[in-house]
């Protein structure tokens, strides 16, 4: 279900500029925005395999020192799997800050509460299925699995440190944009803004010699250009030049979608359109395959999920919340309108907004509240991914002050979507990650979004 909450926004905050930065002046970033996605190399292959594997071993320990049957050994080693990845889930959200500060305890204290997790779902399943535990087992495995995380987080903050001494990036483009571009690199923590060059300033512009020597001086390794710097004969010329010796040349917008998985507004223009949306070009395929799996999955979940429907109701009745159905109208597919049931999680106050109560939080942590949503899903007013649907008002005030933002809604809104999952519930750099989802949607960026809602919601975070 959707990170974030249709009852509550989140104010944003925006960030400083990476160390070794020039002419970079923006505000600091939160910490729930520091980005937890792992580079691709070479600490995936190199050490993130190996210490989950280390990490499952760790966690097995109290039922392999209980020396149960070979047999139910063998089926406990999956419960130790599950905890290790459990563990890695809740560990990396809650240690993200304290790895890109090189903070050794804070580290030490985020993973204490992943390791008794881990190891506390083993030695109940031990127990439960006969096979006994060790408490000799159980006292060696957590300080192990607290070393494991830790050393699995060094190892992440080297490896960041290290890419960003690699991956310089010199800018070409206004001062705004540069703004957005150093917010963006902060969080990503593997890359620095090194030099910027503003087409714009009104100050005389130095000579392309001069400029030339300012970028190599600034050991460069990536020359960002937003769209104005294309159509400027010099920059096209140096950048060429550059690009001969060995830098690589990016555009703006390919930059942004290549390294954060979003699109920069500010290039947006009628030609960027020009491409493929899957659930419209491609009905026969991805668009008829993802409505079949969503039904049948949202179908099975509100099965299971029938026994809690009459306990929830009956405690947000005892809390004095309010009805238990929160109802509101939406923005579908085409424009089309409908009603989106929540179960509600605040109380009803005509001069403002109460803080929410326990249970709604609870029901918030666990993303309980949505549950009903499950029913538009199947309905086909919802899709279990997409852009996440917004208010009439809303929408009609964003369309007049944000250009193509009605074209969110030629796909099917979602449950949970690409902004949601990347913590965002504020337009219009919500926006941003919504057009990344439609050009790019497919199966696979599907199936990753929903592993990564899981992941939110066993980690906390995102309310």
């Amino acid at each position: 279900m959707a990170p974030g909450s249709a009852e509550q926004a989140e104010m944003p905050v925006a960030v400083e500029p990476a160390e070794g930065a020039r002419h970079l002046l923006v505000p600091r970033v939160e910490p729930e925005r520091v980005e937890v996605r792992s580079p691709s190399w070479p600490y995936s292959a190199a050490a993130n395999l190996p210490l989950s594997a280390l990490l499952v071993g760790t966690l097995y320990l109290p039922v392999f020192l209980a020396q149960p049957p070979a047999a139910l050994a063998a089926v406990l080693v999956v419960p130790a799997v599950f905890a290790a990845l459990l563990a890695r889930v809740v560990f990396e959200s809650n240690a993200a800050v304290a790895t890109r500060r090189g903070d050794g305890w804070g580290q030490i204290r985020a993973a204490l509460l992943p390791a008794l997790l881990g190891v506390g779902l083993v030695a109940l399943t031990g127990i439960l299925a006969g096979a006994g535990i060790s408490l000799a087992g159980v006292a060696a495995s957590v300080p192990l699995a607290v070393g494991v995380l830790t050393v699995a987080a060094r190892l992440r903050g080297l490896e960041l440190r290290v890419r960003a001494g690699a991956r310089r990036v010199y800018f070409v483009g206004s001062p705004e944009q540069l703004a957005e571009l150093a917010v963006e690199a902060r969080r990503r923590g593997d890359m620095q803004l090194v030099g910027h060059l503003d087409l714009d300033s009104g100050v005389a512009r130095p000579t392309n010699g001069d400029v030339m020597d300012e970028m190599l001086g600034s050991g460069a390794t990536v020359v960002v250009l937003a769209s104005a710097a294309i159509h400027d004969e010099d920059v096209v010329a140096i950048a060429s030049e550059l690009n001969v010796r060995g830098r690589r040349i990016r555009v703006l917008s390919h930059f942004y979608e290549e390294e954060f998985a979003k699109v920069p507004l500010m290039e947006l223009n009628a030609a960027w359109f020009l491409f493929d949306v899957a659930e419209i070009h491609s009905p026969r395929a991805y668009g008829v395959v993802k409505r079949a799996a969503e039904t049948l999955f949202a179908a099975a979940l509100l099965l299971l999920a029938a026994p809690l429907v009459p306990v929830i109701a009956i405690a947000i009745k005892a809390s004095g919340i309010g009805p238990v159905l929160f109802r509101q109208e939406r923005v579908g597919k085409d424009g089309q309108r409908f009603r989106l049931t929540k179960f509600r999680t605040m109380r009803q106050d005509p001069g403002g907004r109460e803080p929410v109560p326990p249970v709604g939080r609870i029901l918030r942590r666990f993303r309980f509240d949505e549950l009903p949503q499950l029913w538009d899903v199947v309905r086909g007013k919802l899709s279990l991914v997409g852009p996440r649907p917004e208010q009439p008002l809303i929408v009609g005030r964003l369309q007049e002050s944000i250009e193509f933002y009605a074209f969110r809604h030629r796909v099917r809104p979602g449950l949970t979507g690409w902004a949601q999952v990347n913590h965002v519930d504020e337009m219009p750099e919500k926006l941003q990650y919504d057009f990344y989802y439609v050009k790019n949607q497919g199966l696979l960026l599907d199936l990753m979004i929903i592993a990564w809602t899981v992941r939110t919601i066993l980690s906390g975070a995102g309310r």
